[in-house]
């Protein structure tokens, strides 16, 4: 289109915009294409992080164990299973329950436990695979921690199959977890104490107060290093919020005559 001229400014400028009319639809309507699809992978991002903050554990969020001991009963052709999930506060008390409720005349007492950051699973004598992990993976798939369980089985002469065991340990496993309480993990400090021998009394009456919900791990009597009698010397776990009152409660009752260390 040739320039205009001052005088024809107005009939040339409306030549100009007819002139390109019959282009501006469709070069909208590329423009809006271009901006959907760039709203779309927008959204795509969008929901993409959403996923991964919520699979994510937030460290102000408090991580679940179960409140007490639950049992959930299934029979899969003719074999019954029993799962008893029961909150635990260290791989040791967990192997001692393994312990208490396996039944030594069942086909099989499987398990797994997680006190974070140990785990630990078995497949007693089931194949490698089908059981002892599959408990793991549902204890993780409930989002709890200190938490063991247990699925014996009895067997019913009919076998299930690789895929059919994972289901059945899996399962049972599961049905457990979900039958129990949630609860949040209380943080627990170990403590080192040592007083003198005169001072117990006292002691276990402080220790034996709610408020500070203790407990002991071990007690021990020796020599002093300074030769001045003996000692007693207590091993305890406290709820992390109570120690620094639990602190100064020991101080104060035993008048300073009082060793108190955090034990790694």
């Amino acid at each position: 289109m040739p320039p205009c001229r001052s005088s024809e400014s107005q009939a040339c400028f409306l030549h100009f915009h007819l002139a390109i009319l019959p282009l501006s639809p469709r070069l909208l309507i590329f423009l809006l294409l271009r901006l959907l699809r760039l709203l779309l992978g927008l959204l795509r991002l969008l929901l993409g992080l959403l996923r991964l903050l919520r699979l994510l554990p937030s460290a102000s969020s408090p991580s679940f164990t179960i409140s007490a001991s639950v049992t959930f009963l299934s029979e899969i052709k003719k074999s019954r299973f029993v799962a008893i999930a029961a909150p635990v506060g260290s791989p040791e008390e967990a192997m001692r329950v393994i312990e208490e409720v396996s039944d030594p005349s069942a086909t099989h007492n499987c398990w797994a436990y997680k006190v974070s950051p140990a785990y630990r699973f078995n497949d007693d004598g089931e194949p490698g695979g089908t059981a002892g992990r599959p408990i793991l993976a549902a204890i993780e798939g409930a989002g709890v921690d200190g938490v063991v369980v247990v699925v014996t089985r009895y067997y019913g002469g009919v076998k299930l199959g690789t895929g059919g065991l994972v289901r059945a340990y899996g399962g049972a496993a599961s049905g457990a977890l979900r039958e129990a309480t949630l609860v949040p993990v209380l943080k627990k400090v170990a403590l080192r104490i040592v007083a003198p021998v005169h001072h117990v009394g006292l002691l276990y009456t402080l220790l034996q107060r709610p408020e500070y919900s203790v407990e002991r791990l071990s007690e021990s009597y020796s020599e002093s290093v300074d030769g001045k009698g003996s000692v007693i010397e207590l091993q305890i776990l406290a709820l992390a919020d109570n120690v620094p009152r639990l602190q100064e409660a020991l101080l104060d009752t035993l008048r300073g005559d009082v060793l108190i260390v955090n034990v790694e």
